[in-house]
């Protein structure tokens, strides 16, 4: 959700300097996808230790990273 909140706000910020909306889509994209995909792939590879793990809590951290990798 975060994501998608800060590339909007790119994409406003650059509507507001005056930019057509494509030239605001375009750039406001390329400038935040990088962030974007990192933040997205930090937090997926978070969840790869409690997919795999077998000690104790495991039959609860597993199905929850299960589905919040899914998710990505």
């Amino acid at each position: 959700m975060l994501n998608g909140v800060v590339l909007i706000s790119s994409i406003n910020q650059m509507r507001d300097a005056g930019h057509p909306i494509r030239k605001a889509v375009m750039t406001g994209a390329r400038r935040r996808l990088r962030p974007v995909l990192m933040t997205a792939f930090v937090a997926s590879f978070g969840f790869v230790p409690m997919a795999i793990a077998t000690s104790t809590g495991a039959e609860i951290q597993r199905p929850l990273a299960a589905w919040s990798l899914a998710a990505f």
